[in-house]
């Protein structure tokens, strides 16, 4: 069957997508997208043109398995079910539609395509006249892209993006009928299919723009190689590339072109896609967050962005301050040592600073005298961290609130919380944070905000691109202090010793065996023998749950998902799992962020129970959460996690598989060592783990534009 049908419910959002919609005819069938076709998830009240062949399904009856669907403009009397049910369609209910529907007929959709709201004034008001006619140019542009996308074989999961950015984007006046012909979107791609490789790979935007004719030697398929190359880059995490290595990137992508490149680096600089920087370049979009965080932190590391009423505040001596840290010694019961003494003046003084520094030197307690100095001089402190988990660590030790940044910038966004004159705001877990991150962060600043930057450039990279935090503790006129006096409570695990090791790339020396006491065990072993001696350790622990599992992959037999799948046999045997997913009593972690739950990414709970409705209940961290089913495939199991999901948290127990990969370098190693309290087992083959310390981190490896934009902006100071 192929028909026009206007949805009615969504019976299912996660894929495949289940629908039920309402035929031209007024009848109700149920859809299922197995094959998911769809591009996004459909809305009650709109007409999508759907292809698909009838199925008996044995709980459901018939319905209809989608092989092909495309959002349209409806027809017919589709009309009333498609005006008075659409979100595009504010104000316009069942009677006012029917209104239209008796007065026009099928006329209606002519005087619609003609753009004029004379016509439907008088039924409905000029207001809602001109919410009708918006509404129905919307339904167009995205039914005709949809097409368009499918005729090129591009996917329709494209559309979206495409409408967002090229719906909005100026039309020569000359041009402004033929854009309306066909939909804006799609007149600014015919005039250069290339501008979708923001959203496409270059070998379907490239078969698309040759089926539209387009020449091997086009300059537009040049300039797009160009930028092909660095958005390559970019999805390996560079920012920043050499010119000669953009033309050998580039070159990859032109199969058929043997000319020069050089002239189309500058036609991709003058078209704006591409901007030198150094000896290199970058995507513009790259460039202009590099910058603009090199030239807004240079700004305030010199005292230049200051709020207009600082005058009027009376500023700190180093006497003053350390009054009040021997009263913080006092309340606390111990004395700060110099390095943390050093780190409050800092924080509290420097409009930007850096708070370095490995395990068990005592940054939670500077943290503490930080906030206590600051409140005494009248600033307002936020805190925030990448992840829920480290963010919770936080709020624990400082007993104030901590915000994830995603949850911080919601704040900040809803006017809740200003980040501006008298506040400082301490982020923690920083080697995490990438330019994007930073970027946002830092487009919310005010003048006279300080910042406190908190971690250890020596631990995890970010996942997304770009890097921060260690370019800023490379940078020496940006203000640091690092903590290296390990405490001597932390220092008797022997964790920190290893830590250092570690990270100045020597292999340390490790405990052998399963030993009794406290410190850092290597257990050496093949890597189809891993799960065996984790299961031993397990058991000389006590059994499944006694230590946190820190994983550097989630596939092969020594994978995250396999050492869960196995643990979850083994712990579920008499058990009936809750949900279909998991076992009474099993670790969970969420793996995305949902305000409405409560529960960020990398917040570790355990599954409870099921309510009648089938939903999770769990309890993460003493709250009580009812997980739905739409958000159940974004929890999993938390036998073992990476050490990516680990980052923030502390377990007294940690067991570490070592096994060969890409990820595997010593900035995962320490991060993971790192988050042992008490006792860690290194399970793997010797030969990996010390390759791995000895090889450079490959955070180092990472090309960004952001060190040549900071060595760009001149004079800095560190006057506050």
């Amino acid at each position: 069957m192929t028909q026009p049908v206007v949805i009615t419910h969504i019976l299912r959002s996660q894929p495949p997508i289940v629908f039920s919609a309402q035929t031209i005819e007024g009848k109700t069938a149920r859809f299922v997208d197995k094959e998911q076709v769809l591009g996004r998830e459909p809305i009650a009240g709109e007409t999508w043109e759907v292809t698909g062949m009838w199925q008996v399904h044995p709980e459901h009856g018939r319905q209809v398995a989608v092989t092909q669907a495309v959002p349209s403009r409806p027809t017919g009397r589709l009309f009333i079910q498609t005006v008075s049910g659409h979100k595009s369609f504010p104000g316009i209910g069942v009677a006012k539609a029917q209104r239209l529907w008796d007065l026009h007929g099928e006329a209606i959709y002519a005087l619609l395509d003609a753009g004029s709201p004379s016509p439907f004034i008088p039924s409905v008001g000029s207001e809602l006249a001109e919410v009708l006619l918006s509404g129905w140019l919307g339904l167009g542009t995205e039914a005709s892209t949809y097409r368009w996308l499918t005729s090129l074989d591009l996917s329709p999961k494209l559309a979206e993006k495409i409408i967002a950015i090229y719906s909005g984007l100026s039309v020569p006046p000359e041009h402004a009928e033929d854009a309306r012909a066909v939909g804006a979107p799609i007149w600014h791609l015919q005039r250069d299919p290339y501008r979708m490789l923001a959203f496409a790979d270059w070998q379907s935007v490239d078969r698309a723009a040759d089926s539209m004719g387009i020449g091997i030697d086009d300059k537009r398929r040049l300039v797009g190689a160009i930028e092909a190359a660095l958005i390559k880059r970019l999805h390996a995490n560079h920012t920043w590339t050499s010119g000669d290595e953009l033309i050998k990137l580039a070159s990859r992508f032109l199969n058929g072109y043997g000319g020069s490149l050089k002239a189309a680096v500058q036609d991709a600089v003058d078209a704006g896609a591409i901007v030198p920087v150094g000896d290199g370049f970058e995507l513009a979009g790259c460039e202009i967050m590099e910058r603009f965080c090199a030239e807004r932190l240079s700004l305030m590391a010199a005292g230049k962005f200051e709020a207009t009423q600082l005058s009027l505040r009376r500023h700190w001596s180093d006497s003053e301050i350390e009054t009040e840290l021997d009263t913080f010694d006092q309340s606390e019961g111990y004395a700060l040592n110099s390095e943390q003494r050093r780190s409050v003046h800092a924080a509290v003084l420097h409009r930007v600073s850096l708070l370095l520094g490995g395990p068990g030197v005592g940054k939670t307690t500077a943290l503490k005298a930080i906030h206590h100095v600051a409140e005494k001089m009248q600033v307002v402190v936020h805190q925030a961290a990448l992840s829920g988990r480290a963010s919770q660590r936080m709020r624990e030790a400082t007993s104030r609130a901590a915000y994830t940044i995603a949850a911080l910038l919601v704040r900040v966004d809803k006017g809740e919380i200003e980040l501006g004159d008298g506040v400082l705001l301490i982020l923690d877990e920083c080697s995490m944070i990438d330019l994007g991150t930073l970027y946002r962060l830092v487009s919310h600043f005010k003048p006279g905000v300080r910042i406190l930057f908190v971690g250890d450039p020596g631990q995890l990279p970010p996942i997304g691109f770009g890097l921060t935090f260690h370019i800023l503790a490379d940078d020496p006129h940006v203000p640091k202090t690092e903590l290296k006096m390990v405490m001597r409570q932390t220092a008797e695990s022997g964790i920190p010793e290893v830590c250092a090791a570690i990270r100045s790339g020597r292999p340390p020396k490790l405990l052998a065996g399963l030993s009794d006491g406290d410190g850092v065990a290597f257990l050496d072993t093949k890597t189809d023998e891993i799960f065996d001696q984790v299961m031993d350790v397990l058991a000389k622990l006590g059994g499944i749950g006694k230590a946190q599992i820190i994983g550097s992959v989630k596939r092969g037999p020594a994978g995250t998902f396999e050492i869960n799948r196995q643990l979850q046999s083994l712990a579920g045997i008499g058990k009936q799992l809750l949900c279909g997913r998991f076992f009474p009593g099993e670790p969970i972690v969420a793996t995305r962020n949902d305000y409405d739950i409560g529960i960020m990414n990398g917040d570790l709970g355990s599954a409870i129970g099921e309510t009648q409705s089938r939903e999770l209940e769990a309890d993460f961290s003493g709250r009580r959460i009812i997980i739905p089913q739409s958000y159940l495939p974004n929890v999993e199991l938390a036998y073992a996690i990476t050490c990516h999901k680990s980052q923030g948290s502390q377990f007294e127990r940690v067991i570490i598989p070592i096994t060969r990969s890409k990820l595997m370098d010593r900035t995962l190693l320490l991060t993971a060592v790192s988050r042992g309290q008490k006792q860690v087992f290194l399970i793997g083959e010797r030969l990996v783990f010390d390759g791995a310390i000895k090889a450079p981190p490959m955070s180092n490896q990472r090309q960004v534009g952001l060190r040549h934009h900071l060595s760009s902006v001149r004079p800095r100071s560190h006057d506050s």
